[in-house]
C-alpha cells in the first residue's frame, strides 16, 4: 500500500506526457448500475425516497396550473412555496430533477410514472398559456409580467429567472435521465422563448436583467458564470444564456 501511494504520489510531479500514460481512463457509467447496500447511506436512500413519494404532484404543480388558467382541486404548499413569496413554484424543478434521478437509478416505475405525469402536465400549461402570451413557448409559475418588469428595469418582479432555471434545469433530467421525449419538446419551445425575448431586449437592459436572476440560466453549466457579476462577467453571462437558449430552441 505503501508503495502503490508513492506511485500515485509521483504521478502528481511527473511530466504530463508521463502521467497521462498512466492516467486511469474516465468513463461515464449510468446510475442503474449502482447500488447501496447497507449503513446509513442506504438509511439515507430509503428516507429520501420514502419523502419524494410522500409529497403530491399536483400540489407542486398547482402554481403553473393557477397562471395558465387551468383547473385545480388541490392547495399549493406553504412557506417557500406560497402564493406570498417571490420564487412561488420553483420547487417543482427540483422535484423532477430528483424524481428523473431515482427513475434513472432503474426499477423504480412509480418515480418513472411522476416524471411523465409531471411533464404532461407542464405541456397542458404550456399550451393554456400560448394563447396569451405573446411569442408561445412560455411557462412558468409567475405572471409574464414579473419578467417584463425585470427586463424593462422596472423594479417588482422578484427573481423570475431564477425560478424559470429550476424549471428548465427539471426538464433536462426529465429528458437526458428519464428518457422523456416530450420534456425535450416543451424545453424547446421555452428556451425558443427566452431566444426571443433575448433579442427583444435592449443592451442596457440586458445588463439589467443579467444581473439579477437572468445569471441563474447560466448556472448549471460554466463554473465561471456562477462568479460574483461584474459587469463583463455579467456580459458573458448573458451571451452564454442566449447561446444556450438558441441551441436547445433548435434541438442542438
Amino acid at each position: 500500500m505503501k508503495l502503490l501511494r508513492l506511485l500515485l504520489g509521483g504521478l502528481a510531479f511527473a511530466p504530463p506526457a508521463l502521467a497521462a500514460d498512466f492516467a486511469p481512463p474516465v468513463t461515464w457509467f449510468p446510475l442503474s448500475d449502482v447500488r447501496v447496500l447497507g449503513g446509513p447511506f442506504k438509511h439515507a436512500e430509503i428516507m429520501n425516497r420514502a419523502w419524494l413519494l410522500a409529497l403530491d404532484p399536483d400540489r407542486l404543480l398547482w402554481h403553473f396550473r393557477h397562471n395558465a388558467e387551468l383547473p385545480t382541486t388541490t392547495q399549493p404548499y406553504g412557506g417557500w412555496e406560497g402564493a406570498d413569496w417571490d420564487f412561488a413554484g420553483h420547487t417543482l424543478g427540483h422535484y423532477l430533477s430528483a424524481c428523473a434521478l431515482m427513475a434513472a437509478h432503474g426499477d423504480e416505475a412509480e418515480f418513472q410514472q411522476r416524471v411523465d405525469y409531471i411533464v404532461a402536465e407542464l405541456a397542458k400549461c404550456q399550451a393554456a398559456l400560448a394563447s396569451k402570451a405573446s411569442p408561445p413557448g412560455f411557462l412558468d409559475p409567475l405572471p409574464e409580467e414579473r419578467f417584463a418588469r425585470l427586463e424593462f428595469g422596472k423594479g417588482g418582479g422578484g427573481v423570475p429567472y431564477y425560478t424559470m432555471h429550476k424549471t428548465m434545469t427539471g426538464l433536462i433530467d426529465a429528458y437526458e435521465l428519464a428518457h422523456n421525449t416530450q420534456a425535450l419538446e416543451v424545453m424547446k419551445q421555452l428556451a425558443a422563448r427566452l431566444s426571443r425575448s433575448e433579442s427583444a431586449v435592449g443592451g442596457s437592459n440586458r445588463q439589467v436583467r443579467t444581473k439579477g436572476s437572468g445569471s441563474a440560466l447560466a448556472a448549471k453549466w460554466p463554473p465561471t458564470c456562477s462568479a460574483p457579476s461584474a459587469a463583463p462577467r455579467a456580459e458573458k453571462r448573458r451571451k452564454f444564456a442566449a447561446r444556450f437558449c438558441a441551441a436547445w430552441s433548435s434541438g442542438r
